[in-house]
């Protein structure tokens, strides 16, 4: 083993001191080398795009002085006049197709397929294939050579066969290249075309080390059959050949003698008439349509994840290529294009580099300077120059520039023509997208415009941007994403029910309910179509059409069966005082869950507007009970609902004039008044409450201004926490006799025990806000008025409440108190 290791190496030292060697050394370095420098000195001398005839002699030059290098090596190998042609035509040739092959298939890669992956690894397992498979062919032919010189059959195992294999790929194929680019990138940016030569010296260097040393190691692996190891400096001429000898077998089309050298001979002019061809605005015009999906993707993106802003300048950027283009399809030129557009606006830039032409010599060194360089944008740029009168210094070192970075990058033709390289059919799917992408543009442009005004502090729907939002809903009918937008709006935008703006956005919401069943329905999941109609609901609420509120409620309970959308249904009837209708629809809800503290305090309420007080008051102490027990903070919340329609009349928690059973307190005879006192928990509550506020038609025992100082008010209110000290309302209660009372540090503590339990509850952030008012503290007031406008009742939501009551006063409070402040108060 350490005897073939020896004289391995010792082949392998004279193979490179050998003649043939130093002749292959020079057939590589002129395929490599000679055509660079003969298509670099022509560009340079032209300054523009060569022609195919040019770059196809160069080429060829290329080919036939390395092809005359390796005949002069074969000839060196064995001095037979004959068998450098052979050799030449059953091994080079084939050798010489495979190579440029090679770069043929991943030129088509590069050029076609590349731009339509976004993965690498679908780019990158092609390419390895290629470079597999040429490695393969590239070892059978070299075993064929040494064949073919030394004249013996050489050992070619799967194993030797694989490390060959390998050996070439990576050292033949990968480790040039890697190399060669390396020395490219570490040369000064001046020396770009001396880096690119240097370059391809570097890797005809690394090839000829490769390829001399398994040409070497190839010959030293006979099979073990007694034939010579030595490679003989010469052999009979093939017409020698014993006459006696049989006639060989017919052999197969591919493999005859003629097969190989033709299809290697239509390789090379594929890939010559290849390199050959200018280099189209096709690969240019792939890229642009690739980058203009990404941008539209993108802006899609950030639209689905809410970045407005992001979306918003994406689609600014989208449709400011799409005015170029059609601007460019309509009159061949980009005219009005300003020059700043195609600097920030890489996608247009991209246009402008595959469509500018000659005539835009301007736009075209503008581009040419900020940077956009491609080799379609330096071929129209020394074409306009090739074209123009006469040149000024600065425009021939652009030139000069424009020329070096065409040669560095080995190009050296291009389309210099004035057509578009977008096919027509591309360019009219573009422009027929337009209109929705201007849609979602539009949607985009005005929630960015809503999130800054709140990103300040202020409430971005302001009156502009809602009626632009309400313009494109109104223009566009069958859209139903600018329907939408007007719902989307609303949360933060102020209408006052019945108004004519009111009914204009009513309009809207119906348009969106008809094309949302129509378009979306189908396809959304039960949830999504549960918040629809959730939705739905909620403003028709806001928007003060009741009925239509309440009987879309019911409808869309009926259809999913949710408890919330029943609730909405009875608020709505309960707010348009038809009583049977609420009344039906909580017995109904009362027959699924009897202990149903919403159902019980609708049911009640609805009985005080059908007069039916046996009914008034057995769900108040169903309610009551019910509510003393329970954890849910919600039915708290009913049981002072229903206490607050039973004993106040005329004020913003029940007007008499709207409700014609409301406020019947009074009105209950003895027996259903002996049934609610007797209930400790529901009396307590009526007292108390009644004792906190104005109007009621409570007989407490006493008037109010016997009581100045509220000591009786707040016993009431007392007796009533200390049944139930976590309930959120009773604090509420007795905050307000503490304001009432001008107690404001100890109504804002009660006050803030009754948000912890109820922190939904818009009013008692007002009361909140309006006591820090009375006390000067401003920032305190401000931050509690802001969050009572912030969770008033929104689209949708649990609480349908007050629309605008406590809203109209918050909203006046917000602005005294940030007055005031801005004056310079605390």
């Amino acid at each position: 083993m350490k005897e073939e290791k020896q004289r391995l190496m010792r082949t392998l030292a004279d193979a490179y001191q050998s003649g043939w060697a130093k002749w292959l050394f020079g057939g590589l370095c002129c395929q490599l080398l000679l055509p660079f420098l003969l298509k670099t000195a022509l560009l340079y001398i032209e300054k523009h795009s060569l022609d195919v005839l040019t770059l196809f002699l160069a080429d060829s030059a290329g080919i036939l002085g390395g092809a005359a290098f390796v005949l002069a090596a074969a000839r060196s190998a064995r001095p037979d006049k004959r068998f450098p042609f052979r050799l030449l035509f059953s091994g080079i040739l084939p050798l010489l197709a495979v190579f440029y092959g090679r770069e043929l298939l991943l030129s088509l890669l590069q050029t076609y397929l590349a731009p339509m992956f976004q993965n690498l690894w679908s780019v990158w397992i092609p390419a390895v294939l290629i470079n597999a498979t040429a490695s393969v062919l590239t070892s059978m032919l070299l075993f064929h050579v040494v064949e073919t010189v030394t004249g013996e059959k050489r050992a070619k195992g799967v194993s030797v066969s694989a490390i060959f294999s390998a050996v070439i790929m990576v050292g033949l194929f990968m480790g040039s290249a890697m190399l060669s680019s390396a020395v490219a990138l570490l040369q000064p940016a001046g020396d770009s075309v001396f880096a690119a030569g240097l370059a391809r010296l570097v890797s005809a260097i690394v090839q000829w080390a490769v390829l001399t040393g398994i040409l070497a190691a190839a010959s030293r692996r006979p099979l073990a059959t007694g034939l010579p190891t030595e490679m003989p400096s010469a052999q009979k001429p093939s017409g020698e050949d014993d006459a006696s000898a049989a006639p060989p077998p017919k052999s197969p089309v591919w493999k005859s003698g003629w097969f190989r050298p033709a299809l290697s001979c239509l390789v090379l002019a594929l890939t010559l008439l290849w390199g050959a061809l200018p280099t189209t605005t096709e690969a240019g015009s792939t890229g642009f349509l690739a980058s203009m999906e990404q941008q539209l993707s993108a802006a899609q993106s950030y639209l689905s994840a809410g970045d407005y802003l992001s979306a918003r300048k994406e689609y600014v950027d989208y449709l400011e290529t799409l005015d170029a283009l059609e601007q460019y399809a309509e009159g061949g030129h980009f005219g009005s294009l300003h020059a700043s557009a195609h600097t920030r606006n890489e996608t247009l830039a991209q246009l402008v580099n595959i469509t500018a032409g000659a005539n835009e010599l301007t736009l075209l060194e503008e581009q040419y300077r900020q940077g956009k360089i491609t080799s379609a944008l330096c071929f129209r740029l020394l074409e306009a120059y090739r074209q123009a009168e006469e040149l000024s210094d600065a425009q021939k070192e652009l030139q000069q520039d424009a020329v070096v970075q065409l040669a560095a990058a080995q190009i050296y033709s291009g389309a210099a023509q004035e057509e578009t390289g977008l096919s027509p059919s591309a360019v009219e799917r573009l422009l027929a997208g337009r209109a929705q992408v201007e849609v979602q543009y539009n949607c985009a442009d005005l929630i960015s415009w809503a999130q800054a005004g709140d990103s300040v502090g202020e409430s971005g729907v302001d009156n502009d941007i809602m009626h632009r939002t309400m313009g494109l809903a109104e223009d566009f009918p069958e859209e139903i994403a600018y329907q939408y937008l007007v719902l989307y709006m609303l949360d933060g935008y102020p209408v006052v029910p019945g108004s004519s703006q009111s009914s204009e956005i009513l309009a809207c919401v119906d348009r969106y309910d008809t094309l949302y069943r129509e378009e979306l329905m189908a396809e959304d999941s039960e949830d999504e179509r549960l918040a629809h109609m959730k939705k739905l609901t909620g403003i028709y609420l806001k928007l003060g059409d009741t009925a239509k509120g309440a009987a879309y409620a019911q409808r869309a309970a009926e259809e999913t069966g949710d408890p919330f959308l029943t609730e909405q249904a009875m608020y709505g009837y309960f707010m348009l005082a038809q009583g049977e209708e609420c009344l039906e629809l909580a017995e109904a809800a009362l027959k699924e869950d009897p202990d149903s503290f919403i159902a019980l305090s609708y049911a009640g309420r609805a009985a005080m507007l059908l007069d039916d007080y046996p009914a008034v008051a057995d769900y108040g102490v169903r309610l009551s009970d019910i509510a003393k027990e329970s954890d849910d903070p919600y039915a708290d919340y009913m049981l002072y609902q229903f206490v607050s329609y039973l004993t106040v009349e005329d004020s913003w928690y029940a007007m008499s004039d709207r409700f014609p059973g409301a406020a019947c307190y009074h009105e209950l005879p003895e027996e259903q008044l002996k049934q609610i006192q007797e209930n400790e928990y529901l009396n307590a509550y009526i007292q108390a409450f009644a004792a906190s506020t104005d109007n009621t038609v409570v007989d407490l025992g006493y008037y109010r201004w016997e009581d100045p100082e509220g000591e009786r008010a707040l016993e009431l209110a007392d007796a009533l926490i200390s049944m139930k000290e976590e309930a959120g309302f009773p604090h509420y209660i007795r905050g307000m006799v503490l304001n009432g009372v001008d107690r404001y540090e100890e109504a804002i503590r009660e006050y803030t025990a009754a948000l912890a339990q109820q922190p939904d509850e818009h009013y008692i952030w007002y009361a909140l806000g309006a006591c820090y008012e009375e006390l000067g503290d401003l920032q305190n007031a401000q931050q509690a008025f802001q969050i009572s406008l912030d969770i008033m009742p929104k689209i949708g939501s649990s609480h349908t409440g007050d629309w605008t009551g406590v809203s109209v006063h918050a909203g006046f409070a917000l602005e005294r108190v940030r007055g005031q402040l801005a004056q310079g108060g605390n």
